[in-house]
């Protein structure tokens, strides 16, 4: 079959036969050599648009010069007036296939990787081009954020924010570069016609060529040199959602922002917005196939975000986990960690250890497996050694985070150990664990005073109590496990409920000297406070002799239950619209009702049961003695249905919703 050869323009539009030379001969005998053009791709579809067009809002030669933009290949035709424009391919280019990320052993390629390749056929790997549907989905998307978000105020607080000595757990070191490109991007918006809409396409098509390109940071030397892989003129839809997540988390920690906010429920819904934007910026990036350590930065911070807008029990947000420990698998960073830069690295290392921590504590938190099994993970040491000189930051907070998650797991794994010996035996072992690591700790991690006369930074405050409360969590765990009878804790079980819901509760009246150092206030209250209620609100309904050390103990459990109920139910620390709402007013309600039956007449000695309730009740009827719901279930959580299952207790079930008195709250 003879080759098809493309024709000049001239001799194109006239329909007359070329012969394909440059110039060809009907041009050399027109006498306009310089006319006989060729067009780059000549047998593709193409569309004619007027030279005029950028009267409509843009100009296909001339890209706003804040953010370089590649641009169709053009060709003019002076006779004509016309501007022909190149479009790309009418599908999108995709991804060269595989796309597998990290393969391990098992895989296909297993077999593959030992068949030499002829690197003279491979050819090169097809690029990705947006189609005009997915720029055009995102100039929309740049369009909304203009229009809702006063990006100038947004980049303030976060700024703020970040000058309290705070930032994101992961992509902190990251922050300021990113809240640099989306001032960039949005400034090259503005100065644009306002009535235009071509400078958000613009950005778009700038985003998805620069998002579709490897980062190629694995050289660099530090954070500052592998920011310069993704800088202003590096924009990525990666960025503008690590931006949108930062926005997130500084709105959520700055209770008053007059240029943006000012009521709670305005703060509210800047951060429901800053969330969607970052929602959005993620879906475009994956869209692309390209995972790599930027996007897996994204995924997890996007998850901290719904986690801390929905809460950890919505599905969305367990979703949103589970899509981190897949990118994880995917990239390979469970099982080694390819040769890098020490920072990028480092930054495999702690992503994957917040994730991990995170599936644990999550998992604990609903009762649910956790998606990470530890025999898979390689490289993640139950022990460590510390430096005497090791600064208090994200970076150790991670690192205990991980260590106590592994103990965390391990606790849980006696569940499934029937001997009762042998149980013993290797809760013994994780417990000298976790005693050992506690002391090879240095001084200035661990808390060994109150927190109110602890003389640190709120940051670092707020990390002593996250590393506290972490090591306690594990002996709590490990007493739990021990017990045969779960609504009748043991003394060590109770002795550590009541110091870490003591330590929750004084966080909570010192709030204000606290600031966020990788966990949220009302997450240490839920996950850590409200499992140490749960096991004092039983040890007082058992009132067993052998359950509390002294009086005095008993007495600082009340108090702290009381100051729980003042707090919840004032809204000093949680509002009605806030994700764990619910779960606190619920535990809450049942806490009330203990009280009061404490306060009122001696829980010891219950009122007999009349006729009436006798027949009511019938011979099979529910005693404080013959309450016991929860044996023989593993028992992991307390969670909402803890507290429903509690208020159903005899002593508890007459007048659940009846209220403290204000002066004993």
């Amino acid at each position: 079959m003879p080759i098809k050869l493309p024709a000049c323009e001239p001799c194109r539009t006239s329909k007359q036969a070329c012969d394909h030379s440059k110039p060809c001969s009907r041009c050399r005998e027109r006498g306009s050599p310089s006319a006989c053009l060729y067009r780059a791709r000549p047998f593709k579809k193409r569309r004619l648009e007027q030279a005029g067009s950028d009267l409509l809002g843009f100009s296909n030669t001339d890209p706003p010069a804040a953010l370089p933009n590649p641009l169709p290949e053009t060709s003019h035709d002076s006779s004509e007036g016309l501007t022909i424009v190149e479009t790309p391919e009418p599908s999108r280019g995709m991804p060269s296939y595989p796309n597998p990320g990290f393969l391990g052993s098992s895989s296909h390629t297993t077999f593959f990787e030992h068949i030499p390749r002829d690197t003279a056929d491979s050819g090169q790997l097809p690029t990705y081009s947006a189609d005009e549907e997915e720029i055009r989905n995102g100039a929309n998307l740049i369009d909304h954020i203009h229009r809702y978000c006063h990006i100038g105020s947004c980049i303030a607080l976060v700024q703020s924010w970040i000058a309290g000595g705070v930032n994101l757990a992961l992509a902190g070191p990251l922050i300021t570069t990113c809240a640099e490109v989306t001032q960039h991007v949005f400034s090259s918006y503005e100065m644009s016609t306002p009535s235009s809409f071509t400078p958000a396409r613009s950005i778009s098509q700038t985003l998805f060529t620069n998002s579709s390109q490897p980062l190629n940071a694995g050289d660099r030397e530090d954070i500052a040199h592998w920011c310069t892989a993704f800088g202003i003129h590096n924009a990525r839809w990666e960025i503008l959602g690590l931006f949108f997540a930062a926005l997130a988390a500084a709105t959520s920690h700055t209770p008053k922002f007059e240029p943006l906010y000012r009521s709670h429920q305005a703060q509210r819904d800047l951060e429901k917005l800053a969330v969607r934007f970052s929602d959005r910026c993620l879906d475009i990036s994956l869209s692309l196939d390209r995972l790599n350590d930027l996007q897996l930065l994204l995924q997890y911070e996007n998850w901290i975000s719904h986690s801390c807008l929905h809460g950890d029990q919505s599905y969305i947000s367990w979703r949103k986990l589970g899509d981190v420990i897949s990118s994880l698998y995917a990239l390979g960073y469970h099982e080694r960690v390819d040769p890098a830069s020490p920072p990028l690295e480092s930054f495999r290392e702690v992503a994957f250890a917040r994730a991990f921590s995170g599936d644990t504590n999550v998992s604990l938190f609903l009762g649910r497996p956790p998606r990470i099994d530890r025999k898979h993970c390689r490289w993640l040491p139950k022990q460590f050694q510390w430096s005497a000189d090791a600064k208090v930051d994200y970076a150790a907070e991670t690192q205990w985070s991980a260590i106590c998650a592994v103990l965390k797991g391990e606790a849980l794994d006696l569940f499934h150990v029937e001997d009762q010996a042998e149980k013993v035996r290797r809760a013994n072992l994780i417990r000298n664990d976790a005693d050992l690591q506690w002391a090879s700790l240095p001084q200035h991690f661990r808390l060994e005073t109150t927190l109110k006369e602890c003389a640190r930074p709120p940051k670092e405050r707020d990390f002593l109590v996250s590393t506290l409360l972490n090591h306690l969590h594990v002996h709590f765990l490990l007493h739990l496990q021990l017990q045969t009878r779960v609504n009748d804790p043991g003394p060590e079980l109770v002795a550590i409920a009541a110091r870490m819901f003591s330590l929750a509760i004084e966080s909570i009246l010192l709030k204000d000297f606290l600031a966020y150092s990788g966990t949220t206030l009302d997450w240490k209250v839920a996950y850590y406070g409200l499992a140490a209620a749960g096991i004092i609100c039983l040890s007082l309904l058992k009132q067993s002799p052998i359950a509390f050390d002294s009086g005095s103990l008993k007495a600082q459990m009340i108090q702290d239950l009381n100051v729980l109920v003042a707090v919840v139910e004032t809204g000093v620390f949680i509002h009605p619209i806030d994700p764990n709402y619910a779960l606190l007013s619920r535990a809450t309600l049942t806490i009330k009702s203990l009280l009061r039956r404490l306060l009122s007449r001696d829980t010891r000695q219950p009122a007999p049961l009349t006729e009436t309730d006798t027949l009511v009740q019938g011979p099979t009827a529910i005693t404080p003695e013959t309450w016991n719901i929860w044996d023989n279930q593993h028992l992991q959580d307390f969670e909402v249905d803890f507290w429903l299952n509690l208020a159903e207790h005899p002593f508890l079930i007459e007048t659940p919703t009846e209220s403290l008195p204000t002066s004993q709250v």
